[in-house]
């Protein structure tokens, strides 16, 4: 498998130059992601040049990702215009020669697409989803890209079960999982028993399983439950198991530490290296 970085890029990926991409391909990763902050506005040379400086730079463009309204909200102005983008964004993946496209499953709160909604678990807010999802699933298919959907425990794809039936019902090919196991982690039980929660996963979506985000978290010491992100390493998930059951069904895919500031993302890596080694496996180049 490869080791990629969600980060280390500017935020409009327009900016990048032979400079930012060296920094990457020096701190020893050999994938990236790749955020448009404004694609229906890129000009065909402008994309020509990201894709050329990545690829004589030796960095692979893993993910492409832009900022896109609720796919699953019930204003259908809103959610025409998320699922008209996405398919723009398919178009313009397949030209980068991305390896995916990055969906996230949207929620009904008003505030961000991560936030919790008491409306996120209920079927009809599912069933907008599943139709959008197949929306942009045929202009996946057209354009011959993959889509890489994530979940989390606050948002309408909760549990592997429920995004398992969700790929299902979509029926398309083209729609695949992004594994991200801390997304996963609701409760005091689960955070002190992360191997449990790593395993089901894999076993539920380790098929349909084609890029992974690394991260890690601890529990804060508060009178309610926080649990917060932090440094690799220095959190409580079973790291080795996600590396290892990550090998075992995408043995040629990126793994991309993410939500990390450029100064603590060499101590994520050392740390993720250290793992890699511990279990006999070297990072293809």
């Amino acid at each position: 498998m490869y080791i990629g970085i969600a980060g280390m890029f500017p935020k409009d990926i327009t900016q990048i130059d032979k400079s930012v991409v060296d920094r990457v391909r020096e701190a020893g990763f050999t994938g990236v992601s790749c955020r448009f902050s404004d694609p229906e506005n890129i000009s065909v040379s402008q994309l020509e040049y990201i894709k050329n400086t990545l690829i004589e730079g030796g960095v692979r463009p893993v993910q492409s990702i832009t900022h896109y309204e609720s796919i699953v909200s019930s204003n259908d102005k809103q959610r025409s215009e998320g699922i008209r983008v996405m398919q723009f964004m398919c178009a313009l993946t397949r030209r980068l020669g991305a390896d995916n496209l990055y969906i996230r499953p949207g929620s009904m709160s008003p505030t961000g697409d991560w936030y919790a909604h008491p409306l996120n678990r209920h079927p009809s807010t599912y069933e907008r989803l599943v139709d959008s999802l197949k929306q942009i699933s045929a202009a996946a298919e057209t354009e011959g890209i993959l889509l890489a959907i994530e979940g989390h425990v606050l948002s309408p794809l909760y549990n592997g079960e429920v995004i398992k039936t969700a790929i299902q019902d979509v029926g398309s090919n083209t729609l695949r999982f992004n594994m991200d196991p801390v997304n996963f982690i609701g409760d005091i039980p689960e955070s002190f028993d992360t191997t449990s929660v790593i395993n089901k996963l894999f076993d539920l979506l380790g098929e349909y399983t084609i890029c992974g985000h690394a991260k890690d978290f601890f529990i804060q010491d508060k009178l309610v439950v926080h649990l917060e992100e932090t440094i690799i390493g220095e959190g409580i998930l079973d790291q080795h198991t996600f590396v290892k059951r990550f090998e075992e069904f995408c043995p040629d895919g990126h793994i991309l530490i993410e939500h990390l500031p450029d100064e603590d993302i060499p101590k994520a890596k050392s740390a993720i290296d250290s793992v890699a080694k511990d279990l006999g496996i070297t990072w293809l180049q």
